[in-house]
């Protein structure tokens, strides 16, 4: 094995590692907080649309979130 074929394996495998760790981030749950019994945001704490609720968290919010994630993992 040459140093090409090494490199191409190391490269596979931060590939593997980097999708991997994605679809852990994007499998991961975000809970909404209850105010008198209304889903709110959990980082804002703004009262969810009804089109949000499923999703735990607004849009903005969400933005945020991904756009740190991008900063630390670099994807």
């Amino acid at each position: 094995m040459d140093d090409a074929d090494r490199a191409d394996r190391r490269i596979e495998r931060f590939d593997a590692d980097a999708l991997a760790a994605q679809q852990e981030r994007a499998r991961q749950q975000v809970t909404p907080y209850l105010i008198d019994g209304a889903p709110h945001c959990p980082d804002c704490l703004e009262p969810l649309p009804a089109h949000r609720q499923a999703a735990g968290i607004c849009v903005g919010c969400l933005t945020d979130r991904e756009q740190q994630q991008r900063r630390v993992y670099g994807s």
